[in-house]
């Protein structure tokens, strides 16, 4: 896999953020940062810990077709994928909503 290096700006929730996209041949690293609160966030991955967690989802990707999805979903080049960010906030919430759902569906009678 020939290295990817992105860097595009996007706005997302009402807030400007810019991405950083740079993968190589096992590793990606992405970096956030909010154009206006200067916030940061950096990740970095290595390529068995993005297939393994693909394949955990149930839709495997192999590395280098993940990052191209991530490239094309950051480009805005496809309807087929998009991107959202996520804030801790916003994660509670899923948790919440799938533990409510949970014990919803854990009290049903078949």
């Amino acid at each position: 896999m020939e290295q990817v290096e992105l860097s595009v700006e996007m706005e997302v929730k009402s807030e400007v953020y810019t991405i950083k996209l740079n993968a190589c041949e096992n590793n990606l690293v992405i970096e956030i940062q909010n154009a206006e609160t200067a916030d940061n966030w950096k990740g970095t991955y290595e390529k068995k810990y993005i297939e393994e967690l693909t394949r955990k989802t149930g839709n495997f990707k192999s590395f280098p077709i993940f990052v191209s999805m991530l490239k094309s979903a950051l480009n805005q080049e496809s309807s087929t994928f998009t991107l959202d960010l996520l804030t801790f906030s916003d994660l509670e919430k899923l948790r919440n909503k799938s533990t409510l759902n949970q014990s919803t569906n854990d009290g049903q009678l078949y």
